[in-house]
């Protein structure tokens, strides 16, 4: 699940813009160690993911929604963790094709 939100403010040259996105994806990934024969303190992932986000505007006070078929998305992703113990690790993900397209980078637990 995801959330962003934004605030233009207004001046002389612009309209007061504020933005607010809810967004649901889920995502199925295959990770390479086997078939390339990676050491396991390493994960090399590449998948796919569906989305749906929510999104509305309200310029000048003038409140609009962007919701319809176009909210939905598809989106591709590849990635990678290195574990430093069993349970923890960093990882970095880049992605592309829908409104959460770009990087992340993050800390894996393993419970």
């Amino acid at each position: 699940m995801s959330y962003q939100s934004y605030n233009h403010g207004s001046n002389e040259f612009s309209n007061d813009f504020k933005s607010t996105i809810i967004g649901i994806q889920a995502n199925g990934n295959y990770h390479f160690n086997e078939i390339l024969d990676i050491p396991s303190v390493w994960d090399l992932y590449a998948g796919a993911n569906l989305n749906y986000f929510s999104w509305s505007s309200k310029i000048n006070g003038t409140k609009t929604d962007y919701n319809g078929a176009d909210n939905f998305g598809l989106g591709l992703q590849i990635g990678g963790r290195y574990f430093f113990s069993d349970n923890m690790g960093v990882n970095i993900q880049f992605g592309g094709g829908n409104v959460v397209s770009g990087g992340k980078i993050g800390i894996t637990y393993i419970f």
